[in-house]
C-alpha cells in the first residue's frame, strides 16, 4: 500500500514540476515581448542578449559576434516599467552605450566595453560621449555642491577632469540648466543658463579635455 502512495505522490510531483515549468516558459516569453527582449546583432556586429534568472529576472550580456557574452552585473525585472530596459544609444568598435530611465529627470548610461581587460561601467546624467576617445561627460547633481559640476572620464584609464559652472542653476535640479553638451576634438563644449528657461542665444563654453 505504501509503494502505491509514494508512486502516486511521484506523479503528483512530477506533474507539478511540469506544470510549473511550463509556466514558467510562459512568463519569460510574456516578458521578452513586452520589453522586446530579443537577442539583437548591432549595426557593428555586436551582440546583445539577455539572461533569464527566473521567470521575473534577467541579465543583460553582451560580446562580439561569434564570442563569449560577458553579463552586467545588475539583476532586471520584468514588473519594472519599459523604460528601465536599457536601450542601445552608441557603439564604436570599443564601446556600447545603453540607456535606461532612472525616476522622474533621471536617466543613466552603461558603458559595456568590447575589449575584456575593461569593467562596465553606470554613469548617471551623462551629457555628452566621445566613445572613440574613450570619453564621457556627466553632471554632477549633489545638492550640497556650491556650484554644478561636470566631470569627465577616461573610461580606459579611469582619470577624471572636473569642470565646476560658476553661474549656478536657479532650477530644482541643475541639469534643467544645461541647454546641451558635446565633446569633439578633445574639447568640452557646453551651453548653459543660469535660470531653468534656457537662452538659446547662450554662447557655448569650450573647455579642453587633459586626461
Amino acid at each position: 500500500m505504501k509503494s502505491y502512495v509514494l508512486v502516486a505522490i511521484l506523479i503528483l510531483f512530477c506533474c507539478y514540476s511540469h506544470a510549473q515549468q511550463k509556466n514558467n516558459i510562459l512568463l519569460i516569453k510574456s516578458c521578452k515581448n513586452a520589453l522586446g527582449l530579443t537577442r539583437k546583432l548591432t549595426k557593428r556586429g555586436n551582440v546583445i542578449d539577455y539572461k533569464f534568472l527566473s521567470s521575473e529576472q534577467y541579465q543583460l550580456q553582451w560580446g562580439r559576434k561569434g564570442g563569449s557574452l560577458r553579463t552586467f552585473y545588475d539583476t532586471l525585472y520584468c514588473s519594472d516599467p519599459s523604460t528601465r530596459n536599457p536601450l542601445l544609444i552608441q557603439e564604436s568598435a570599443k564601446y556600447l552605450l545603453m540607456r535606461y530611465g532612472c525616476g522622474s529627470s533621471c536617466w543613466a548610461g552603461i558603458v559595456l566595453p568590447l575589449y575584456k581587460t575593461a569593467r562596465p561601467k553606470r554613469i548617471y546624467y551623462y551629457v555628452a560621449t566621445d566613445l572613440k576617445n574613450d570619453l564621457i561627460a556627466s553632471i554632477d547633481i549633489t545638492e550640497n555642491a556650491l556650484y554644478p559640476i561636470f566631470i569627465i572620464r577616461n573610461l580606459r584609464t579611469g582619470k577624471v577632469q572636473t569642470v565646476p559652472v560658476k553661474r549656478g542653476c536657479i532650477a530644482a535640479s541643475p541639469h534643467y540648466c544645461l541647454d546641451s553638451a558635446t565633446i569633439k576634438n578633445k574639447i568640452f563644449y557646453y551651453k548653459w543658463s543660469a535660470k531653468m528657461d534656457v537662452n538659446k542665444s547662450n554662447p557655448f563654453k569650450r573647455i579642453r579635455i587633459r586626461i
